[in-house]
């Protein structure tokens, strides 16, 4: 099953908790939680949006936040945790699942969740997506692959109107900021009579081996077929090369794909959603406009010596 939201989570918390009827580490709450929920495999490496964290391990920890906020449960030293009166009180009422409604029955939650609602309004972001109605986390996370995503698209609309010239450089930039080649390592060769080149630059700052790029400005309706792909190995095998990086703004046919996959050289494939992807990765056309830094409690700083 699907990792459950970090409402879900709570019950089979206080559950184990009550059952243990003693303090316990977070990792066996954990556990007794997967197994109540017959979590598999999969479900427990599936991550976040970001990549850094596993959307169990997130859920997890702010369902045990938001119920430490409500007073149900006591953290009783570094990752341990015992039911309060106020859990056991809800236990006995038997809910079939937890609430921010319930949550809300707790001053101490609603003193939180109301200084969080304020906090987040003060900021000026919707005051139905506060972090008191999903984890904020996978909220700030969730707000970011959306304004991540806008970006490549405005990205790939500005490179849809540029020169074809400005593209290859473009290109070559990227090149560059990934770690290919160096400062003047690369060349923009294209132009009439490229012969399917558009670029070089050294596989490394040492130049030991070169790589050559075809670089194809296709509006998003126009796939790079296999005639393109074709005539691109010509122009490795030309040049006697065995790696090459075919870049498009637009995409590859399934045939192309396979003329590439199949060919004994090292083709790789770069289309548009990955260009701009790895223009915003790369800083390529792009720059900071806001950073946020999430921290935490560092526990051994507070761990008696």
């Amino acid at each position: 099953m699907p990792v459950p939201d970090h409402y879900t989570l709570m019950l089979p918390i206080l559950k184990s908790l009550a059952l243990a009827d003693t303090e316990m580490k977070k990792s066996n709450i954990r556990e007794d939680v997967i197994g109540s929920l017959a979590l598999e495999e999969n479900d427990l490496k599936e991550l976040t949006p970001s990549g850094g964290n596993t959307k169990l391990e997130v859920r997890f920890s702010w369902a045990i936040t938001f119920m430490l906020k409500a007073g149900l449960v006591e953290r009783v030293k570094h990752a341990t945790y015992k039911l309060t009166e106020e859990g056991k009180e809800l236990l006995s009422q038997n809910p079939s699942h937890i609430t921010v409604e319930i949550l809300r029955r707790f001053e101490s939650f609603r003193s939180w969740g109301s200084k969080v609602s304020q906090e987040t309004s003060d900021t000026g972001d919707d005051a139905g997506s506060s972090p008191i109605s999903e984890s904020p986390v996978e909220h700030l996370e969730q707000a970011y692959v959306t304004i991540k995503e806008a970006l490549k698209g405005d990205i790939l609309n500005r490179v849809y109107n540029v020169s074809s010239s400005t593209f290859e450089h473009l290109v070559l930039d990227l090149l560059t900021a990934m770690g290919y080649g160096g400062p003047e390592s690369g060349e923009v060769i294209g132009g009439p009579g490229d012969k399917g080149i558009d670029c070089i630059i050294s596989e490394d700052k040492l130049g030991l081996d070169k790589v050559y790029v075809q670089a194809k400005r296709f509006a998003s309706d126009h796939k790079v077929g296999t005639s393109d792909m074709l005539e691109f190995g010509g122009a490795l095998d030309a040049k006697h090369a065995s790696k090459g990086i075919f870049v498009t703004t637009s995409d590859f046919t399934p045939p192309a794909r396979e003329v590439a996959n199949q060919s004994p050289k090292h083709i790789v494939l770069i289309d548009g959603d990955r260009l701009a992807e790895l223009m915003v990765d790369y800083d390529v056309g792009v720059r900071e406009e806001v950073s946020y830094t999430i921290k935490r409690i560092d526990e051994g700083y507070f761990e008696p010596e």
